[in-house]
């Protein structure tokens, strides 16, 4: 009987982490749907902990199909520097799926990433690629006002 009770109790906390780690798929696409757009990147984090401003037309595009494009936007012309996919896979993580880059290092490698709205237009990332750490801050592009 004891071990029978031990053995329901191990199973009752196992059932309640799980819950608590599992986001229901509507609370997904409703996180998914706040990704959706285009962002710049407004500034990162060196190795050494400082903040660096981004170089202005550092574009990320979020598709409602579930992929994203890295573009950048010069006077010469736009570039896609990377593509591929991306799964939120809970309310704080999504995972990121490599498909192209420009940085050949980078093809088809896949990798959680970390994130935060900070507010509706702001978005933090945080990660790893290939074992270089990252820590970016994007800022929703919008249209102007006609």
């Amino acid at each position: 009987m004891k071990k029978i009770k031990i053995i329901l109790t191990q199973l009752l906390l196992l059932a309640c982490c799980a819950a608590v780690a599992v986001i229901p798929p509507s609370s997904k696409k409703k996180i998914t749907s706040r990704f959706i757009g285009v962002w710049e990147l407004a500034s990162m984090e060196g190795p050494d902990g400082q903040t660096y401003h981004a170089h202005a037309g550092q574009l990320k595009c979020f598709e409602t199909n579930g992929n994203y494009r890295f573009l950048f936007v010069s006077n010469g012309g736009t570039v896609v520097t990377q593509q591929g996919s991306f799964k939120v896979v809970s309310d704080k993580m999504y995972a990121e799926n490599i498909e192209f880059s420009t940085n050949p290092n980078l093809r088809n490698v896949s990798s959680p990433v970390t994130f935060a709205f900070v507010n509706e237009d702001t978005l933090q990332l945080s990660g790893s690629v290939n074992n270089v750490p990252f820590q970016e801050k994007w800022v929703r592009v919008k249209m102007p006002a006609m």
